[in-house]
Order: structure tokens, then C-alpha cells, then sequence
């Protein structure tokens, strides 16, 4: 049973979502669907589609989300992004970080955080690596809360919470959009 039920407008999450390969991808289909702590937004940048699962109801200046591309709607991508308070004059990775994420109380991933900023935005973004990142995104969807442990300098720590109600509807969404609207390519053998 959800603790809560989100209700996010799309003005609200216009702010939150330019998260892609670039920042400039914009929302492509204005219909978001809000699922409990979820939501699924379309974005676009030029002909590439981007279908996103995110959470963006937990903090005011953070959200998490899940990034399934056209072409390649197997290999979703796991990403962060934080408000700074002031917009961002390069393009950097500032780091690389040790990360541990646990779905409740099940195994603790074990993952790498490149954390990166972009010329002209106030996002601080994240990228995660996990090795087994199909076990973790199973989790998800079977999960209650996603917290995250990033290792910082001198054994400082700096721990996120993001609630997974609404992640078992949200991904299989949003990854089933990116395969229903991906080009098939032509068979070799025809």
C-alpha cells in the first residue's frame, strides 16, 4: 500500500526534467503519467527519444530517474540530478565516486557515481555504473525505498532516500513505450 499519492503537474516537472545526453531535451509529450511517487515523461532531443521513469516527488531539488533510449531501450541508464544554487559556467566531470545502493534491505550494489556539471544549468547530475544494473532495476520494482550512499573525502558520507511506490508500474511503462516506438531494424535476411 502507497504512503502517499503524488500528484506532480507537468509545469512542476518541466524544471526537472532536462537530464539527457544534453541539456537540451525537451518534453516531447505533454501527458505525464504519475504513478504513486513515479512518473513517465517523453523527451526529446532533435530525432532521439528518451522514455523516463523518474521519481520527483521526494525532494524539491532532486530527482531520480531511470532513462530508456530509442535504439537501445535494454540499456536504460540510471541517473541523478540536484539543484545548485547557481547556474553552472563549464561542462565537467567533478568526480568519481564510490556509491552503495540498497533496494529495502536486500544486497548493497556496489556502483560508481560520475558526477558531472553542464555549462548553462543549475543541475549538479549523477551517473551511476553498476555492474549487475538488471538485478538492481528488478529490485526497484519490487522494492519500497531506494537509499543511496555516496563515499565522499575523509569517509564523509552524503545519503539520498528515494520511495520506490509506483517503480513496478513506471518502468515496465516507459521501457515498454521506448520498445513499442523504436524502429525495428530490417532483417539481414530478408
Amino acid at each position: 500500500m502507497p504512503r502517499f499519492a503524488t500528484h506532480l503537474s507537468t509545469a512542476a516537472l518541466l524544471c526537472l526534467l532536462p537530464f539527457s545526453a544534453t541539456a537540451d531535451a525537451d518534453l516531447v509529450d505533454e501527458r505525464l503519467q504519475v504513478i504513486d511517487a513515479w512518473a513517465v515523461a517523453t523527451l526529446g532531443d532533435g530525432d532521439q527519444r528518451i522514455y523516463r521513469a523518474l521519481n520527483a516527488s521526494d525532494y524539491s531539488d532532486a530527482y531520480l530517474a531511470v532513462n530508456y533510449r530509442a535504439g537501445v531501450c535494454d540499456l536504460p541508464d540510471l541517473q541523478m540530478r540536484v539543484t545548485l544554487e547557481e547556474t553552472q559556467q563549464e561542462t565537467e566531470v567533478v568526480n568519481l565516486a564510490p556509491t552503495e545502493i540498497r533496494i529495502d534491505r536486500l544486497q548493497t550494489h556496489n556502483a560508481a557515481a560520475e558526477f558531472a556539471t553542464r555549462a548553462g544549468d543549475d543541475g549538479f547530475y549523477a551517473r551511476f555504473y553498476i555492474e549487475d544494473q538488471a538485478e538492481l532495476l528488478r529490485e526497484m520494482r519490487r522494492g519500497e525505498v531506494m537509499r543511496l550512499r555516496f563515499e565522499g573525502e575523509e569517509e564523509n558520507y552524503w545519503y539520498m532516500e528515494f520511495s520506490l511506490y509506483g517503480a513496478d508500474q513506471a518502468l515496465p511503462l516507459a521501457a515498454d513505450q521506448c520498445r513499442r516506438t523504436s524502429q525495428q531494424p530490417e532483417d539481414f535476411f530478408d
